[in-house]
């Protein structure tokens, strides 16, 4: 795509835009002709891969996101909120994750902006249904009714705060609600989140058991990205995780097999061994919604660890 002048760039303010997600936003706006307002908490950080999407990706200090203040220089003149930042990696309260969130939106709509993304979780989607219908593809028409981590209630609340405060202020909401986030990071971006969660169970410092969804950070990129560009999709919610769960030997597993392919030289995890042979639900999901909307399927999850681990290894942390 040819580059236009500035002054032609729709500005976007973005939260979060150190982390896995969020530094994937930013180059998938930027190379969509957006000019992104980054909201760091420190110029000192993280932001490495955000210097490198300059001048089109501009960063904004703000040390404390509890402050409506603190994002008026970056919201100023933009179109639109993507509220990306989650304080829950970071050991939050669930009380200051809806504080964040509400901040946040409040901030916008003192700014004047009436479009906002936030980044919710499949996590305020997935509740009772598969416990009391095994046959349930959780959807976008579910909420999370039991909420038994502290990070699932604080998604939920969250999101659910969003929608009072869009409904309020007539602001045009969507949000998106990945699963299990994998993928490449962009150049100079240090792993985080669930990406860093997989690297260590890779690199057998980690006996994690369970299942979940996976979603590549490619697809809540795109999505994103066609979320800004098309009025249509205010109002909605949208499901991002695969139809299948994986477990995390079955992850692993896929790892193994990326590392064969590329004689890669990597003994993935040796000493992982899944006594209790979790299995996911098979189907669980159903993505339907945002597959129209990207116009075609999502990145399977084997492509996504596949991709993930060609990351690692060429950047020399497997």
């Amino acid at each position: 795509m040819s580059d236009k002048s500035a002054s032609s760039r729709r500005r976007v303010c973005l939260t979060g835009a150190t982390g896995l997600i969020g530094g994937q936003i930013a180059a998938k706006l930027v190379e969509r002709n957006f000019t992104v307002h980054c909201i760091v908490r420190s110029l000192g950080g993280r932001v490495a891969h955000l210097r490198l999407l300059a001048p089109h990706a501009r960063l904004f200090e703000a040390s404390d996101l509890l402050e409506r203040s603190s994002y008026s220089d970056a919201l100023h003149g933009c179109d639109a909120l993507l509220h990306i930042a989650n304080p829950m990696f970071a050991g939050a309260t669930v009380e200051t994750s809806v504080n964040l969130t509400a901040t946040a939106l409040e901030a916008a709509n003192d700014a004047g902006i009436r479009r906002v993304i936030l980044m919710a979780s499949m996590a305020s989607i997935c509740g009772t249904q598969k416990r009391v219908d095994p046959t349930h593809l959780w959807c976008e028409d579910d909420w999370n009714d039991e909420m038994g981590s502290v990070y699932s209630e604080s998604k939920t609340k969250a999101e659910k705060r969003a929608w009072e405060i869009a409904e309020r202020n007539e602001m045009r909401l969507t949000t998106l609600h990945p699963a299990m986030a994998m993928g490449p990071l962009v150049p100079s971006q240090a792993p985080t989140s669930t990406v860093a969660m997989l690297l260590g169970q890779l690199r057998a410092a980690a006996q994690e058991r369970g299942a979940y969804g996976v979603v590549d950070v490619r697809d809540i990129a795109e999505t994103a990205a066609l979320c800004l560009q098309r009025g249509e999709s205010a109002g909605h919610r949208y499901l991002l995780a695969s139809r299948d769960q994986y477990s995390v030997s079955e992850v692993i597993e896929f790892a193994r097999q990326a590392c064969e392919a590329m004689n890669a030289g990597v003994n993935v995890n040796p000493s992982y061994s899944d006594g209790s042979r979790s299995v996911g639900a098979k189907p669980a999901s159903d993505p339907s919604k945002v597959e129209r909307l990207l116009g075609r399927p999502l990145i399977s999850a084997q492509e996504s660890v596949r991709s993930t681990v060609a990351h690692f290894v060429h950047a020399g942390l497997l």
